[in-house]
This record gives structure tokens, C-alpha cells and sequence, in this order.
């Protein structure tokens, strides 16, 4: 997969059918985060649940590659995960569930991991020090 050369997140709020609650808290909206991330020609889709100020951590923060933090941090660090998944995919024209191995074992365990599917197909590239 070619270098990221762009990341640009936007928060949506949907209303739900009905209230909701979890026994805790209720709710009548769900706010998702939608993250395109942009390597080239190729464009990429993530998403998480979470607040709207996912927004600028995504784009101020983790654009300059943030990893291994808690909370907030990591429901936006989920999304460009997706997203560049999802790009690497596309790179190789293969949907994200064959880039990943999509059948399973008679046992019903996935036949590879993420890094076997990187390996194996190249669409990962190769991993640098930052």
C-alpha cells in the first residue's frame, strides 16, 4: 500500500427508533465517527461509535500516527484502523474478508491473522520506524 497521504474524519449523529438505555444512561441519538483515509489513488472507510471530539483528535493527532492510548483515543485510533484495513484491501482489489483469510477452519477459527495476511500479499508494505 502506497503512504497515507491524507486522513479526514466526520462525526454524524443518528436518532435511534426509540429511547434507549442500557439500565445506567438513556439515549435518543447514536454518534458515529466516519474516517477516510486516502494512500494514493486508493481511499479507505473506518468507523467507531463515539463522541464527536473523536473529530480533531483523529485528524490533529493521529493523523501524525498516535498508538497505544485508552478511551477516546482509542475509539479514534479504531477507525483509522479500519480505514487503512480497508485501503489495503482495496490496493490489491480484494475485498477486506479475503485479504484477511475469509474462511474459517472445520473448527470454525479463522485460517490466518492480520500479519499472515500482510505477509502473504504484500499489501501492508513494508513496516518502517517513525
Amino acid at each position: 500500500m502506497a503512504p497515507v497521504d491524507h486522513v479526514a474524519a466526520r462525526a454524524y449523529r443518528v436518532p435511534t427508533p426509540e429511547p434507549e438505555t442500557d439500565g445506567t444512561l438513556g439515549w435518543d441519538a447514536t454518534t458515529v465517527v466516519v474516517v477516510h483515509v486516502r494512500a494514493a489513488d486508493v481511499t479507505g472507510l473506518g468507523w467507531t461509535y463515539a463522541d464527536a471530539a473523536c473529530v480533531p483528535l483523529v485528524e490533529g493527532v493521529l493523523a501524525r500516527a498516535v498508538t497505544g492510548r485508552p478511551g477516546l483515543v482509542s475509539c479514534a485510533i479504531s477507525a483509522v484502523d479500519i480505514a487503512l484495513w480497508d485501503a489495503a484491501a482495496r490496493s490489491v482489489g480484494l475485498p477486506l474478508c479475503r485479504l484477511l483469510g475469509r474462511s474459517g477452519t472445520s473448527n470454525g477459527s479463522p485460517t490466518t491473522t492480520a500479519s499472515r495476511a500482510c505477509s502473504s500479499t504484500g499489501a501492508c508494505g513494508p513496516r518502517t520506524a517513525s
